[in-house]
């Protein structure tokens, strides 16, 4: 009923309605403050770069192994303060960034890769399958985990960590033996020639890197993280996977970007042995 209806505020009148958007424009021009006409698209851009230019600044390297005189902890040799894809370093001079490399720093096929094949091919047999995993110092620990994780799930005679640095390659080869860790570190080193200028970009190419070396050897190639674990021996089902299909990678996905939807990940990847990579 009628006689129950509120009435309506003030500001919501319609006569006053108008007159209160007329004082809104003439406060607003008066101040100079300009109407903000810019797209949802560009706003999304400029608060893209803010979150990107934010980053910690430091004189300190991205990767060390020695903190304070000590050997660093783990987690702690590694810079820290900065997402994926910040750059905690001042922009290097337009002579610098020309000096560098736009290319890989080697291909997947060469010497180079010679002892990380012949350790991988001797632990694949009979079934051609290896787990590899990739550590530097800082993830040393993960490392140990790791394998010892494989060792449980009755996996630990396929699998092969590749370091990336001195330090990091004579622990784990102590801890974990001779015959199943291979030193990755001039590898790791020559993507400095490169515009790849962070520590963690450097290690992602050449784990990748490795991964392809052993695939074009003709090995079945599991790349995993240090931080993933085994429950199970996964040869029976990645083996019955490969055979369903002519990929060469099989990757896992990460649903969790509301915006991406489920995309590739890129630490948990099986490559087919022979597959051509270079």
């Amino acid at each position: 009923p009628r006689a129950m209806r509120r009435a309506a505020p003030p500001w919501r009148r319609p006569r006053l309605l108008p007159t209160i958007l007329l004082l809104v424009a003439i406060v607003t021009v008066a101040s100079g403050v300009k109407p903000d006409r810019r797209t949802w698209e560009e706003k999304k851009g400029e608060r893209t770069i803010r979150r990107l230019t934010n980053a910690v600044t430091s004189d300190e390297p991205l990767h060390k192994t020695v903190c304070d005189g000590r050997p660093c902890r783990p987690g702690e040799g590694n810079l820290a303060g900065y997402e994926m894809w910040k750059q905690p370093y001042p922009p290097p001079d337009e002579a610098t960034i020309q000096s560098l490399s736009k290319h890989v720093a080697h291909s997947a096929q060469g010497d180079h890769y010679a002892e990380l094949a012949a350790v991988a091919s001797a632990r694949a047999k009979p079934a051609h399958f290896v787990a590899l995993a990739v550590a530097d110092f800082d993830y040393r620990l993960l490392a140990l985990n790791w394998q010892a994780s494989a060792d449980r799930a009755g996996l630990g005679g396929s699998t092969v960590v590749y370091a990336l640095d001195g330090p990091g390659f004579l622990f784990l080869r102590q801890a974990l033996g001779p015959a199943m860790v291979v030193n990755g570190t001039a590898n790791a080193e020559a993507w400095e020639g490169t515009r790849l200028m962070r520590h963690i970009q450097r290690a992602l190419a050449e784990k990748h890197m490795a991964a392809a070396a052993l695939a074009a050897s003709g090995l079945d190639v599991l790349l995993c993280d240090t931080s993933e674990i085994f429950l199970s021996d996964p040869r029976p089902a990645l083996t019955a996977a490969l055979r369903t299909t002519s990929a060469d990678i099989l990757t896992a996905r990460s649903c969790g970007d509301k915006h991406l939807g489920c995309v590739p990940r890129w630490d948990l990847q099986l490559l087919r042995g022979g597959g051509g990579a270079g």
